[in-house]
């Protein structure tokens, strides 16, 4: 994933501060000014046990990195042309934080029967990775829930807003229908009831009214 690098400030020290964003490629500037043929590149982090990335006479060497940067540390160019050991890392994460150093040892050949020089470092990186947007410090390996949850906040059921309106007009509105209900009963039962007496004469009035 292409992604702008911020580059914030050259401290005394030589110590380079870059701050990115989780998920993105960032390329490690290291520069050997040496015209010598670079026999050793060697980039390492203090706080971790082997190495970052390791080169010898231009073989990459997994065998001495770290786990945690197999497959995800490569040269930014092959040649190392103009003395150029920068490294790209791929897909970084909050746990790739950390101080990064390149060391370079160079000389007259790559032979091995020629006395190699210590690596001397050139470069300091101190780099910081913010987590993607929506994500937790802890969410560093993706996984099906990203995010920690559905986008949004929460549950895509009811807005509690109407959970509340309507809590609020069945408390008025269901009092009121009980006491009409009660009401209504009790004019029922206070109204006589009709005997065939009652039916007879109404019958009997209607017939006179009919002749």
């Amino acid at each position: 994933m292409a992604a702008a690098v911020f580059v914030s400030v050259f401290l005394d020290l030589g110590t380079t501060n870059i701050t990115v964003t989780a998920g993105q490629n960032i390329t490690l500037e290291c520069l050997s000014l040496v015209n010598d043929v670079i026999q050793l590149v060697q980039w390492t982090r203090p706080d971790l046990k082997k190495y970052v990335f390791f080169c010898r006479d231009d073989q990459v060497n997994e065998k001495y990195q770290n786990p945690l940067f197999r497959g995800r540390v490569e040269l930014s160019d092959p040649e190392m042309k103009n003395g150029n050991v920068s490294v790209v890392l791929k897909n970084v994460t909050v746990n790739d934080s950390g101080t990064y150093e390149c060391r370079v040892s160079a000389g007259h050949s790559r032979r091995r029967l020629v006395k190699r020089q210590e690596p001397e470092a050139i470069s300091i990186i101190e780099l910081t990775v913010r987590p993607e947007p929506g994500h937790t410090h802890g969410d560093t390996g993706g996984g099906d829930d990203k995010g920690g949850g559905d986008k949004g906040g929460g549950d895509k059921g009811v807005h509690p807003g109407w959970m509340a309106a309507a809590c609020v007009v069945g408390v008025i509105v269901v009092p009121g229908l009980i006491l009409l209900v009660i009401r209504l009963r009790k004019k029922n039962s206070h109204q006589p009831a009709r005997t065939d007496d009652d039916t007879q004469n109404v019958k009997t009035l209607q017939t006179k009214g009919n002749m």
